[in-house]
């Protein structure tokens, strides 16, 4: 399977995430940060399982490439806690859309550090994504016209600033190790972050608050111990074959599929999403997003 291939894969795993993050932010985990700081310590688990597996076979890298590896984490962790932020905050159709503009920040600070050139018309993507991100944060309300939830919306900007820097740090990593030992070091990295920025005072009362079912933390181990580090794998993989613009560019399409599982999961049969599907409604969210997927297809193939 190639880069595309690969993409697209770890794509639809993340989108079908993405949808049971939502749920589990609404149903189990109403205090983002808890929520976070659980799956950071999932995080320290999945590390553990990986590197005893590989390290063993393929040797100890350098700390060097480690800890470069070790900081995508970090970055990563940073840019999944805004997202969380921003999802408990706006609608899953809403807020994926906006989150998915990394590809900007990942192609400009492909240009800088990494020497990449890009063509008049792939910073003419650059302004459709914009224009996408402004277009779905758009809510039309009788005698009101503006942007809906601007915190949110500064929110899951600066955690796609924060995505997209940690596709550029892992493309340096993944230059020097392999996708699994590169995989289980942003893994250790990833839960620092998170565990770190998400602690506060009341966070241990909120995880308890959370295990009092068995469902809440079963889904979340299924979505964030399972789903969530074999999407990660697999775009590991897609970045090491292919220019990191590029693939980023292909994990930008998220969106679609979201906006598709969000959509079916919320009709009158099976309206778990709650989404609201009117006429109106769809027509924004639709053309916004083929605004934005768009923007950012050209952006790497142009």
């Amino acid at each position: 399977m190639d880069w595309i291939g690969l993409g697209l894969a770890s794509t639809l795993l993340f989108s079908l995430v993405t949808v049971l993050d939502r749920q589990l932010l609404v149903k189990y985990f109403p205090v983002a940060s808890s929520m976070s700081f659980l799956v950071g310590f999932i995080q320290f688990g999945v590390a553990g399982i990986t590197l005893a597996v590989v390290l063993p076979v393929i040797g100890v890298p350098e700390s060097g490439p480690a800890g470069i590896a070790l900081l995508s984490g970090i970055v990563w962790a940073i840019g999944l806690m805004s997202f969380f932020k921003g999802l408990q905050m706006e609608e899953v159709s809403r807020a994926t859309p906006v989150a998915q503009t990394y590809p900007i920040f990942t192609s400009v600070l492909a240009v800088i550090f990494l020497g990449e050139v890009m063509s008049p018309l792939q910073w003419v993507a650059v302004l459709v994504v914009v224009a996408g991100a402004g277009l779905v944060s758009f809510r039309r309300v009788p005698g009101v016209h503006g942007f809906i939830n601007p915190k949110a919306l500064a929110i899951l900007i600066f955690g796609s600033m924060m995505i997209g820097t940690a596709f550029v740090v892992g493309k340096v990593a993944l230059d020097e190790v392999d996708v699994w030992t590169m995989s289980g070091f942003r893994s250790i990295g990833m839960g620092i972050g998170l565990v770190t920025l998400n602690y506060r005072s009341g966070t241990v009362g909120h995880v308890r608050a959370a295990f009092k079912g068995l469902a809440g933390p079963g889904m979340l181990i299924i979505t964030e111990g399972v789903l969530a580090p074999v999407a990660l794998v697999i775009l590991a993989a897609s970045i090491s074959r292919g220019p990191v613009s590029l693939v980023s560019a292909v994990a930008a399409t998220r969106p679609l599929f979201v906006l598709i599982l969000a959509s079916m999961l919320s009709t009158r049969v099976w309206n778990v999403m709650g989404e609201p599907l009117d006429r109106g409604t769809l027509t924004l969210k639709v053309v916004s997003t083929v605004l934005m997927v768009g923007g950012v297809v050209a952006l790497g193939l142009v």
